[in-house]
């Protein structure tokens, strides 16, 4: 998930969070969720917040629901991989 806020642009942390996967791990696939809309290349599937997830950040299981995958691991925004993670799906 990438909910902005008035300090943090958690997108733009997710921008970077994809870029890093993708550079490691080519065929990955990454879906967004965010507050915003959101218009980036990087990612395979955008999926924008809906009315009724009034608390984003208390609606971890969400992620789950709207993640376009038959498999999903959550991962926040602001990390970076620094290696192949393919390893993770064993």
């Amino acid at each position: 998930m990438a909910i902005n806020t008035d300090s943090t642009d958690y997108v733009a942390c997710a921008v970077r969070l994809a870029s890093s996967i993708k550079q490691h791990n080519a065929t990955a696939r990454v879906c967004v969720i965010s507050n915003v809309e959101v218009h980036n290349p990087v990612f395979d599937h955008v999926q924008q917040l809906t009315a009724d997830i009034v608390n984003p950040y208390a609606n971890d299981p969400a992620v789950f629901r709207l993640s376009p995958f038959r498999e999903t691991i959550k991962l926040e925004a602001d990390m970076l991989i620094a290696s192949n993670i393919n390893h993770w799906w064993d």
